[in-house]
């Protein structure tokens, strides 16, 4: 049972709202339970306090009596010390059958022996107690156990006084805050608290001397939410890895939110699981070493035994997590070819389908591939804290990777900046580059804060849809080098989806110390050939098939939401983690907001020009959500680039419409392969948008039989 209390979440004795958030569980992995008389109840309201808690327990014993025995969690009681226990023994006397235990606050030399015997006398005048035990969990938190010159000598007594109760002693918790307040410290939402110092020194000496034989519980994380936002959730995610590498099992939860991330943390992964199964049943006779399961360590019988143990516990509770495999893109999967409209530089584009740009694809698939080149990325190089997309088919590609790596790296300070093609009236300080083959050459970053990131990362990663030449990220690495000498100590990666480079531009790359990255490579070759046979057309204005579609519906009805969360701009930089979560609080407010049709069995969203990964994060919540099972989702994006449409079988680009822009309606932007959806959704970062702009838009997306708009605006 001490492997089974999970995240043990903490309420006041106040409210009996629980009861019936149990009944119905509310509360998603809740397994155990505390109901506080100590901190959280003023001395003044105590009575009142435990009697709203015998009501409580009067209603759930009635509740287990009526066959719901299994809807219960594990439900502690927290006192205040020794006499206070006595007196609620004998108060809720009758409901001890749902009462797993008691929390002993403060637990050091000056109580412990009451509270020992207390704990001896309760089990032996339980009746019940040959069944049901009646369990202690002791919190360390107090002066004595906290200061260096009494800890080691005060941890060493507590732990030879327990042990004469071991069987009754269920887990051993750590007091985090009460700790800090001693001190006159507090973590914040971007800390852990094994960032303080002091205080990590007090738990590496409470871990070396108790864990040994005791399941010991991590301290609380103070910081939630109702929903994840990048903050909180990630401070949380951090510190439960941390926790589990210094020894502790579970954690005290504050707030409901918590508990799903508690308790995915403690499912166990498959190849510990399978390493542990194979040590706990070794039959080698002669040696006791042997390579796991996968090959990647080494197995060791007497050294890994304790470890074993733990991992098969752990995975019988909680379960094992969930390992993808991973998929292997084939040039089938990610590569179309269609002809430019118009460009004396390069007559081709490389088309993915996957990407989510030009052609309609599942957000997940999207993600998904990003993600993939982000698990690339992070087998290179670690230390990676900048990723750079480029705009403007790149940039929910380079958010991808930096999603993925701040997970993979663990960390909170990966920071994800995008180059623009946009006017920033508030940015001050760009570096400007180059794009030669494109449609629109002029690139630019903001550097207002680039000189502070370069110095904080080991590795920049540099991502693009496609390297065909490299001289765009030479161009750009060029125009770095000569305003941040600090470059030079840099390991410097440029991931992309396709990579087909020369042995020249090969060599290029190699000179300025450029590592390729890239989910597949091909042989550098001219496509231009390849297209030349496709009698390609320009895109048209909407406004122009008016006349001939004259029987269809041009109306320019649509709705329009202004989102309550207003977007992060990567083209300022951002914290992957932190945007990643944001926009998944993005796409769920909206989908709180507006529930569409359950008639609708196919949905757009539709990104505009930079602004991709919104787009296809609200796609992807609508994919995963219950609400909406069946619905086919799809997504793509508005494109500054002129691709010509042809009617051949095999041409990925078979229609499209001239846009105005939804940034400035003087600027020219295309619409391709749309079709008929129940619902299309447009997603826009834009603040100002012209009545020209969405006239067009909405019109192109009329003629193509779509009559259910959402106009959303971050």
């Amino acid at each position: 049972m001490q492997y089974s209390l999970g995240g043990l979440l903490y309420l006041p004795s106040v409210n009996k709202n629980i009861i019936q958030k149990i009944k119905d569980r509310a509360f998603s992995h809740l397994t155990s339970l505390a109901f506080c008389l100590e901190d959280a109840i003023q001395d003044d309201f105590l009575d009142e306090a435990e009697k709203n808690l015998g009501d409580i327990l009067a209603e759930l014993v009635e509740f287990e009596k009526g066959g719901d025995k299994d809807s219960l969690p594990l439900i502690f009681i927290r006192i205040r010390n020794p006499k206070h226990m006595k007196h609620i023994l004998k108060l809720y006397a009758s409901y001890q059958d749902i009462i797993t235990g008691y929390i002993l606050p403060k637990f050091d030399l000056s109580n412990m022996d009451e509270y020992l015997a207390i704990t001896k006398e309760i089990n032996a005048t339980n009746p019940k107690s040959v069944v049901k035990k009646i369990y202690i969990m002791p919190i360390l938190e107090s002066r004595m156990v906290a200061e260096v010159g009494t800890r080691v000598k005060a941890l060493l007594r507590i732990k030879e006084a327990l042990d004469t109760i071991q069987e009754y002693v269920l887990n051993v918790r750590v007091g985090g805050n009460d700790f800090c307040n001693l001190y006159g410290l507090r973590r914040s939402v971007n800390q852990s608290i094994y960032d303080i110092g002091v205080i990590r020194d007090i738990f590496v000496d409470i871990i070396n001397i108790f864990s040994s034989d005791y399941v010991v519980s991590a301290p609380v994380w103070e910081y939630f939410g109702m929903e994840r936002d990048g903050k909180w959730d990630v401070g949380l995610e951090r510190e439960l890895v941390l926790d589990q590498l210094n020894g502790f099992i579970g954690k005290t939860a504050i707030h409901p939110t918590q508990l799903p991330m508690i308790y995915e943390s403690m499912k166990v992964k498959r190849s510990d699981y399978d390493d542990a199964m194979k040590i706990l049943s070794w039959d080698n006779r002669r040696l006791g070493v042997e390579k796991s399961e996968d090959g990647s360590r080494m197995n060791e019988v007497k050294v890994h035994g304790k470890w074993a143990k733990k991992m098969v516990m752990l995975g019988n509770i909680y379960g094992i997590k969930a390992e993808e495999k991973e998929r292997e893109y084939t040039e089938a999967d990610v590569l179309r070819l269609a002809k430019r409209f118009h460009n004396t530089k390069r007559s081709y584009l490389l088309v993915d389908p996957l990407q989510g740009k030009h052609l309609s694809v599942h957000p997940s698939e999207a993600i998904d591939l990003f993600h993939a080149l982000g698990k690339k990325v992070s087998q290179v190089f670690g230390g990676v804290k900048l990723v750079i997309g480029f705009a403007e088919t790149a940039t929910a590609v380079g958010m991808g990777v930096a999603e993925e790596v701040a997970k993979i790296q663990d960390s909170c300070d990966c920071i994800y900046i995008h180059t623009t093609r946009e006017e920033l009236s508030e940015v001050l300080s760009w570096i400007e580059f180059r794009e030669e083959h494109s449609h629109a050459v002029e690139q630019k970053l903001d550097a207002s804060n680039l000189g502070r990131w370069i110095r904080k990362t080991d590795t920049i990663v540099f991502v693009d849809d496609e390297i065909s030449t490299g001289k765009t990220i030479l161009n750009f690495v060029q125009q770095l080098r000569i305003k941040h000498p600090t470059l030079a100590g840099k390991n410097l990666v440029a991931a992309s989806i396709i990579q087909r480079l020369s042995k020249e531009n090969q060599f290029n790359m190699a000179q300025q110390k450029i590592e390729c990255v890239s989910i597949l490579n091909l042989e550098c070759m001219d496509y231009g050939n390849l297209v030349k046979k496709y009698n390609i057309e320009e895109a048209k204005e909407a406004e122009s098939y008016i006349d001939a579609e004259d029987t269809k519906d041009t109306g320019l009805c649509f709705e329009q939401l202004q989102a309550k969360r207003k977007l992060l701009d990567p083209r300022k930089g951002v914290r992957a983690r932190e945007y990643s979560h944001h926009c998944v609080g993005f796409a769920r407010s909206i989908l709180d907001e507006v529930k569409f049709d359950l008639d609708n069995r196919s949905i757009l969203v539709l990104g505009t020009e930079e602004c991709m990964y919104p787009a296809m994060i609200l796609g992807r919540e609508i994919e995963n959500s219950n609400h909406y099972s069946g619905v086919k989702v799809f997504t793509h994006s508005t494109t500054r680039s002129p691709i010509g449409i042809a009617k051949d079988q095999e041409y990925p680009i078979q229609n499209g419409y001239k846009l105005k822009s939804l940034y400035d309606s003087n600027r020219i932007t295309y619409i391709y392969n749309l079709r008929k959806y129940d619902q299309v959704i447009i997603v826009t970062d834009s603040r100002e948008i012209a009545d020209s702009s969405l006239e067009s838009m909405i019109l192109a997306l009329k003629l193509s039989g779509n009559h259910h708009i959402l106009l959303v605006r971050g």
